[in-house]
């Protein structure tokens, strides 16, 4: 599915409708504030979107004006996914794959490592993308997330695998 995807680095302007996935998607949404640091000059966050391309004829992808998108860090060698989400009625047709591949795609290109990131521990789908592009378990962390005291699983991608 992704040749009806485009993938583009995010602006301000994408930022309402990143918010509204961003809300649909986690019982403890990161705030307009907390993506607008994102965007800041000199951060070593980059955010990226999925677009439908024009004329794609796919529902419900034609039907969205962002299907998802995702937020790292990238500092030195490392690269951290911190945020990524696919709005409800565009998943499972790989949208969220799509922009994990041009994220590290893009991260290799940059001289990136390895990847890392903290996913919960029931988001069993989400493990098994991860796990398909070569993520594995390193660690565990302890009530890591906040609004339920759930588990974090800490992935590792080595980038020489991508």
């Amino acid at each position: 599915m992704s040749q009806a995807i485009k993938i583009m680095r995010a602006t301000l302007d994408d930022l309402d409708d990143i918010l509204m996935i961003e809300n649909r998607s986690f019982s403890s949404p990161w705030s307009r504030d907390m993506f607008s640091q994102e965007f800041k000059e000199g951060s070593y966050a980059h955010v990226f979107i999925a677009k439908p391309l024009s004329g794609c004829s796919v529902k419900p992808l034609a039907e969205n004006r962002l299907l998802g998108y995702i937020c790292v860090s990238m500092l030195f060698d490392e690269l951290h996914i911190l945020n990524i989400a696919v709005d409800i009625p565009c998943r499972r047709l790989g949208v969220a794959t799509a922009l994990l591949h041009f994220t590290l795609d893009y991260a290799k290109e940059n001289g990136v490592k390895s990847a890392f990131l903290e996913v919960r521990q029931s988001h069993t789908v989400t493990i098994g993308i991860y796990e398909k592009l070569g993520f594995v378990a390193i660690a565990w962390r302890k009530k890591y997330y906040s609004d339920n005291g759930e588990d974090a699983i800490v992935m590792l991608k080595k980038m020489s695998e991508v």
